[in-house]
């Protein structure tokens, strides 16, 4: 699995810290309980799942969570770049 696949990493961006906590924080939020019930779905909770349907599950739950890294990530630097600008100099 090459880092093409798994999507841009983010590394810096000229946005106001606020803003970039602000834009992890509604990218997160709503993927939340979709996560959830994808892993309780393919844990069987719901009953037992065709082939088919536990494949297509797994692609949702997939880029489900290939989204929630990047909002990590963005918190990540935001987080840094809060850390950076309020460091004495």
């Amino acid at each position: 699995m090459g880092a093409e696949e798994n999507g841009p990493r983010v590394t810096r961006l000229d946005f106001p810290v606020a803003s970039l906590a602000l834009l992890s924080h509604e990218l997160r939020t709503p993927l939340t309980p979709p996560l959830g019930y994808l892993d309780a779905l393919l844990a069987g909770e719901a009953g037992q799942l065709t082939i088919a349907q536990r494949d297509y599950l797994e692609i949702v739950l997939r880029n489900a969570k290939r989204l929630a890294r990047v909002a990590d990530e963005i918190a990540f630097v935001a987080k840094e770049d809060d850390d950076t600008s309020s460091s004495p100099v």
